[in-house]
């Protein structure tokens, strides 16, 4: 509902490409797509490409990389505002970006909410920020630990890292906390195989959990 009224200001305000190029927001510094190269979860560096394509006048991929710097850093007032202003310009409204914005705005407003850490992680885990997901997952595990979703969410992140040790031990605290949990149950097994257990040595891990 936040989204929407901000939008809503920016259509009525009538907020053109000329006064928003007057604040300098186009000066990106070349050396952005080489940042992420380098860090590809890094805020600026998408902010920064991102008002360089709305420059051009490529609204479409300018919205992803604000979409990518406000996920990133749910703080980042800049990020977000560049985001609704190339939205009201765009006409339509993406529902995979409406999910990210809706999961950085609830971070932004509960920060302390495993469940809150937990949606954004998902988020950045569909967008291809592995370490960032991984990051807020853990972050969903430091605020609630009785969360099974909460190890769950980093136990998987673990395994697509193929930190498969680390998977184990997050999976493993899964099923301690909830036995009925199929899906922990199929990765760890996974997990436990990958990392060179036999499937037989894996279901007795298991079933001594």
């Amino acid at each position: 509902m936040k989204l929407f009224y901000v939008l809503l200001v920016l259509l009525i305000s009538g907020v053109t490409y000329c006064a928003h190029d007057q604040l300098g927001l186009f000066n990106s510094p070349a050396p952005a797509q080489v940042v992420l190269r380098i860090d590809p979860d890094s805020s600026p560096a998408h902010l920064a490409r991102g008002q360089a394509m709305y420059g051009r006048g490529e609204i479409e991929p300018a919205i992803d990389q604000f979409t990518d710097a406000y996920i990133l850093d749910p703080t980042s007032f800049q990020a977000n505002y560049d985001l609704m202003l190339s939205l009201s310009q765009f006409g339509r409204f993406d529902p995979r970006i409406a999910r990210g914005i809706n999961a950085a705005d609830a971070v932004l407003i509960q920060p302390n909410s495993a469940k809150n850490q937990i949606n954004l992680s998902a988020v950045l885990e569909n967008r291809h920020h592995l370490n960032a997901a991984v990051a807020r997952a853990r972050q969903a595990v430091q605020l609630d630990v009785n969360s099974p979703a909460a190890y769950f969410a980093l136990g998987v992140l673990c395994y697509e890292q193929k930190d498969f040790n680390q998977a184990i031990h997050e999976l493993s605290q899964t099923l301690r906390q909830q036995p009925n949990y199929p899906q922990a149950r199929e990765i760890l097994r996974a997990a436990l195989v990958a990392r060179g257990d036999s499937p037989p040595e894996a279901d007795d891990y298991i079933s001594h959990l």
